[in-house]
């Protein structure tokens, strides 16, 4: 899971409204979180409204979520 996800369920946000925060498509989100399209390919557009939205580098939001156990 990326902390983007972990973050945004945090927030009680479905995809589909940050989607509309972030003036992002939804299902490009989707393919995001699921691992089917790479974050390191997400365009600075995106990576800039995540981090105004969420107040963390996009560098993080964007990478696998560590727990420690």
């Amino acid at each position: 899971m990326l902390l983007l996800t972990y973050v945004r369920k945090q927030k009680g946000w479905s995809q589909e409204t940050l989607a509309k925060e972030i003036g992002y498509n939804a299902r490009h989100l989707r393919l995001i979180e699921s691992g089917k399209y790479s974050p390191e390919k997400a365009s600075n557009r995106l990576k800039e409204a995540l981090e105004m939205v969420f107040d963390f580098p996009a560098s993080s939001l964007l990478s696998p979520l560590k727990v420690d156990i």
